[in-house]
């Protein structure tokens, strides 16, 4: 993570619309990736649950440390949270470093949590709603799309963070549908690193009628049949 990543959010009313889209409650476990100087934090602790604040830069660390003076109910943590190996939180409420969405996604899927919403780069956020065949679908659309019911909430204009990033942002809703394993990230990575490929040229075994799909083209519940049967 780098300095161009920290933009905070400093708009009350999106910050207080994004701790509703949680629909949180006290028994939630929330885990906030990249809390920088709290300022989601506190709206999340207002609502009464537990939240689980990292963040790597130390003097924010000292910021979120004091604002667990004010809200028991938070705890932060410093470090790396694709490193810290963070476990226990059922929700995920996110205003999300750039650099790290994509690794993040894929940690939060395998975690098995619930619901989250997450503030990421609009670019990003269109990926993971792609549909099959068009030019912004990869394979964290698949992945996504497997793991979890998605939908973009809202726009987040530049003018909503400070320092202002050069980008629109926008806000999604994660719902849990199903668990995803490593087996399956895997398998689709290997799929979409030969995306324009048939299927009978990147794996052995394929089933009757899917020899000539191409990953490219191929929904969600395509990708679960097939791993369910080879």
């Amino acid at each position: 993570m780098t300095a161009s990543d920290e933009h905070f959010m400093v708009d009350e009313g999106l910050l207080a619309r994004i701790t509703g889209y949680a629909r949180l409650s006290p028994t939630d476990i929330v885990l906030e990736a990249g809390a920088g100087t709290g300022n989601l934090t506190r709206h999340l602790a207002l609502s009464g649950c537990r939240v689980i604040a990292c963040e790597f830069n130390k003097r924010y660390y000292a910021k979120l440390h004091e604002l667990g003076r004010e809200f028991p109910n938070i705890k932060p943590v410093q470090g790396n949270v694709l490193k810290a190996q963070i476990s226990g939180y059922d929700k995920v409420v996110s205003n999300l470093p750039y650099s790290i969405s994509r690794q993040f996604l894929k940690m939060m899927i395998l975690s098995g949590f619930e619901l989250a919403v997450l503030v990421v780069q609009k670019e990003f956020a269109e990926k993971l709603v792609a549909r099959p065949g068009s030019g912004n679908y990869r394979m964290v659309s698949a992945l996504a799309q497997s793991a979890a019911k998605l939908e973009i909430l809202e726009d987040v204009a530049p003018a909503a963070f400070e320092p202002q990033p050069n980008v629109m942002s926008a806000v999604v809703r994660m719902e849990r549908a199903r668990d995803c394993s490593r087996r399956y990230l895997d398998f689709l990575n290997t799929l979409f690193n030969q995306r324009n490929k048939k299927l009978r040229n990147i794996l052995d075994n394929v089933p009757k009628g899917c020899h000539d799909m191409r990953p490219r083209d191929m929904g969600p519940n395509d990708f679960l049949s097939l791993f369910e049967t080879i």
